[in-house]
C-alpha cells in the first residue's frame, strides 16, 4: 500500500521486492534469502513448515538476519533511535518501510538528509576562479567548459578576420546571384543550394581551425580534465569515490577539525569546502 503511495505521488520505488519475500536472511553456506511458498518457507532448494523455522531461529539465532527493508525496525527494538542522519537512497527506501515501525509497535526515527561536500583544493579554486567555472558546470559535459575556456584563448583577430571574410563572400555571392537571376530566373532554386554549400564549408573550415586550436591547446584541456575528475569523481560526488585518506596523508591530520568547523550539518544543500584558508 505504501509503495503505491509513494508511485501515485510520482517518486520511484527505491528498493523492489518479490511479494513473497520475508525480509529474512538465512546465513548457511552463503547468505540466502528466505521466501514464502504454499503455506511453507524455502531457503535455497530446502523447504520448512512454519514450526521448522521457528525451532530453527530458536536453535541458531545467529544465523538469521534481516534485509534492507526489515534492519532499521530491528535497529529501532534493539538500540531506539530519536534522529539519523541518512543519504539520499536510504530516506527513499525509509519513506517505504515506515509503516512496518506502526506494525510493531515502535516510533519511527526522525530521519534527515546527510551534509553532503566537495573538497575544493587551492590549485583547483584557482583555476575555477581564473576561467569563472562554477562548481555545476562541472557537473555537466566537461567538453562545454573546455570549449568555453579554449574559446577565451583563441586568437581575436583571428576570428574577426573569418567573420569578415565570411561577410564579404555572402556579399558578394548575394550581388552575384542577384545579376544571374536577372540574366535566367530559373537558376534560383540553384543559386539557393550554391549558398548553402558555401555556408556549409565555411562553417566547416571554421571548425577545423578551432579542433587544430583545441588540440594546440592540450596542455589546458588536461588541466581541465583534472578538475573535473577531482571535484566531480566519476561523474558523481567526489565523496563516493575518494577516501579521506587522500586528503589526509596530503594536508595531514588538523584537516579533520578544519572541515568540522566549516560543515553546516543541518545544510541539506551540497557544500563546497575551500582549502584556501587552511594551514598545516
Amino acid at each position: 500500500a505504501r509503495n503505491r503511495q509513494i508511485e501515485e505521488a510520482g517518486y520511484h520505488i527505491q528498493v523492489e521486492k518479490r511479494d513473497d519475500a520475508t525480509h529474512l536472511f538465512y546465513n548457511h553456506e552463503g547468505r540466502k534469502p528466505v521466501y514464502r511458498e504454499n503455506g511453507s518457507f524455502t531457503v535455497g532448494e530446502d523447504t520448512f513448515t512454519t514450526d521448522q523455522l521457528k525451532a530453527l531461529i530458536d536453535q541458531n539465532p545467529e544465523r538469521f538476519s534481516p534485509d534492507v527493508m526489515t534492519r532499521p525496525v530491528l535497529q529501532q527494538y534493539f538500540f531506539p533511535v530519536v534522529s539519523q542522519k541518512c543519504g539520499p537512497a536510504e530516506i527513499a527506501y525509509l519513506a517505504q518501510l515506515n509503516p512496518l515501525f506502526d506494525l510493531f509497535d515502535l516510533p519511527a526515527p526522525n530521519h534527515k538528509a546527510r551534509a553532503s561536500l566537495t573538497i575544493v583544493e587551492t590549485r583547483f579554486e584557482k583555476q575555477m576562479k581564473d576561467h569563472e567555472i562554477e562548481f555545476e558546470d562541472l557537473t555537466g559535459d566537461i567538453e562545454q567548459v573546455v570549449n568555453r575556456v579554449l574559446a577565451e584563448t583563441f586568437p581575436p583577430e583571428l576570428e574577426k578576420d573569418f567573420n569578415a571574410l565570411r561577410r564579404t563572400i555572402e556579399r558578394q555571392f548575394r550581388t552575384f546571384r542577384e545579376e544571374a537571376l536577372a540574366f535566367d530566373p530559373q537558376l534560383e532554386k540553384f543559386g539557393r543550394q550554391i549558398q548553402g554549400k558555401i555556408d556549409y564549408n565555411l562553417k566547416a573550415f571554421e571548425g577545423k581551425v578551432f579542433s587544430s586550436h583545441k588540440k594546440k591547446s592540450q596542455q589546458e584541456r588536461d588541466r581541465l580534465y583534472r578538475l573535473h575528475h577531482a571535484l566531480f569523481t566519476n561523474r558523481g560526488f567526489q565523496e563516493r569515490s575518494l577516501n579521506i585518506t587522500y586528503f589526509l596523508s596530503r594536508y595531514g591530520m588538523d584537516l579533520i577539525p578544519y572541515l568540522l568547523e566549516r560543515l553546516d550539518s543541518e545544510e541539506t544543500d551540497h557544500q563546497l569546502i575551500s582549502l584556501a584558508e587552511y594551514t598545516t
